[in-house]
């Protein structure tokens, strides 16, 4: 069974949210947003060496 859902998922994004009026597209696109939001933070903590308390 373990196998199953190892293969049947490969290559697979499952998103978990608790909003269900979105669609699917908008879902995505706000993921998408927030991974890049994160990132950009990341390069900033980095470059100053700064972190948040």
């Amino acid at each position: 069974m373990r196998i199953d859902w190892a293969r049947l998922s490969e290559h697979l994004y499952i998103l978990r949210t608790i909003v269900t009026r979105w669609s699917d597209e908008r879902l995505w696109k706000t993921y998408i947003q927030l991974t890049e939001a994160e990132g950009a933070f990341r390069v900033q903590e980095s470059d100053l060496a700064i972190h948040p308390i």
